[in-house]
């Protein structure tokens, strides 16, 4: 794969990035010898390796199966720019998932690597900047857009990354400014600089169990969850704050960046549709208690048992998509069921935040186009149905912690692969769906259905 590749799904200037002052590090990291410079890369929140199954491979974009922290990324690429804003270094670290990187766990989980910075490459004194973007090789969502090169500076409008229809893929990136300064005859240029890649898309999933029977339906029924607006397609990777460059202590907890770096809406607010028929053999309701029968359920071959497994009688989808600001006066989601290929509604659904999950008075920063601008204090304030999404956020209808359970083993599930702690929610007679943002994800909130 040729270096420009990795550009696929950038975005991101100098103009869009602030200033990180922070210097974290990693304990397994060697020493500084004399006159070293040594940058060391890490994707937070990435737990062990992804080695792909018989679904997906390695440096596929990776599906999204529940709240699990994981990556399937296998390109993490750096460059550094000059106070210029010109190229000066570049450099890609491929197979980041198999034998380019190594797990760790001190203050944070994830992945980790380091370069040294040797020879012509060695940066002499003044301040630059350090960019970094991880992402996967293989069946990429996004569009091709500009490439830096070496000499070159940057051009905020060239790094903007497009999507076709709003729904995204897992992208990490961060930004780093830094100082590197003569330390005298011993030591040099000498530096140790340390950054963290975080996830710059949201997430969304629905698992869910006793779905509604209505007289008539078909083969075509379906479960269809719609945004309050068509789903964004331009994606910038900008606004990295020194918060923003770190691990994420007790896995996010209370350390939320409310960035929404996408915007122009495109031609859909279709965020996923269950096809109910793929779940049920037969979509009947034989013994009249007004749900489909659980008698002809079947996992489908879609989600290969290897990689993720479901309770039975659920239903699920999950999906990556570009983050967008709220629609005063409209539900941010509501999910439908259509009893055929008809788009008429059989029932609704509003997806709530929960009340001490939304938004009062805070600070949320906006891609506008152009730049990003921030919201302060009491201009921006949600309601339980009108909330933004924001990056690397999960919003999750029901609770599915992991893939698979990563204890199997004897237990109450007839299904040892089934996770005890998988709790699809009930939408028969549910007035409110709840969707949670896992902690995995920077913060918690809880949602529900209407």
């Amino acid at each position: 794969m040729k270096q420009s590749k990795f550009f696929l799904g950038m975005a991101v200037a100098s103009a869009m990035f602030s200033a990180c002052s922070n210097d974290e590090s990693y304990d397994s990291i060697a020493p500084v010898t004399k006159g070293e410079q040594i940058i060391s890369l890490a994707v937070d929140n990435g737990g062990d390796a992804f080695r792909g199954s018989r679904a997906v491979e390695v440096g596929m974009e990776r599906p999204l199966y529940s709240s699990e922290a994981k990556q399937n990324i296998d390109k993490v690429s750096l460059w550094i720019c000059d106070e210029d804003g010109k190229v000066v270094y570049d450099h890609t670290l491929d197979n980041w998932n198999i034998n380019g990187s190594k797990p760790y766990t001190e203050g944070g989980n994830g992945r980790k690597a380091q370069l040294v910075l040797a020879g012509n490459d060695r940066l002499a004194e003044g301040s630059y900047t350090i960019y970094a973007i991880g992402y996967s090789s293989k069946g990429q969502t996004y569009t091709k857009t500009a490439v830096p090169v070496k000499g070159n500076a940057f051009k905020a409008e060239d790094f903007i990354a497009t999507s076709t229809n709003g729904l995204g893929a897992e992208i990490f990136a961060t930004s780093k400014q830094i100082e590197v300064k003569n330390q005298g005859e011993n030591k040099g240029t000498e530096f140790k600089e340390s950054i963290t890649l975080h996830r710059q898309v949201a997430g969304i999933y629905a698992y869910l169990t006793n779905i509604p029977y209505e007289e008539g339906m078909t083969e075509n029924a379906t479960l269809v969850i719609k945004a309050s607006q068509n789903l964004n397609t331009k994606l910038a990777f900008g606004c990295f704050k020194p918060d923003n460059n770190a691990d994420l202590p007790n896995n996010g907890e209370n350390e939320s960046n409310n960035v929404i770096n996408a915007n122009t809406p495109g031609s859909s607010n279709i965020v996923a549709t269950i096809n109910l028929n793929e779940w049920f053999k037969k979509i009947q309701d034989a013994d009249k208690d007004g749900l489909i029968d659980t008698d002809t359920w079947d996992q489908p071959e879609s989600y290969d048992k290897n990689d993720v497994t479901f309770k039975k009688g659920s239903v699920f989808v999950g999906q990556f998509i570009q983050p967008f600001k709220k629609v005063n006066g409209t539900n941010t989601f509501v999910m439908y069921l259509t009893k055929d290929k008809s788009t008429n509604t059989q029932y609704s659904w509003n997806i709530n935040l929960s009340e001490d999950n939304k938004l009062t008075s805070t600070n949320i920063t906006v891609w506008n186009g152009k730049t990003f601008e921030t919201e302060t204090g009491n201009n921006y304030s949600e309601t339980t149905r009108e909330y933004s999404v924001f990056r690397n956020h999960l919003y999750a209808i029901g609770h599915k912690v992991h893939d698979k359970n990563p204890n199997p083993g004897p237990g109450p599930e007839p299904d040892p692969n089934i996770d005890p702690e998988d709790k699809p929610i009930e939408i028969n007679h549910t007035q409110e769906l709840t969707l949670k943002v896992n902690d995995n994800w920077e913060v918690i909130h809880d949602m529900v259905v209407e």
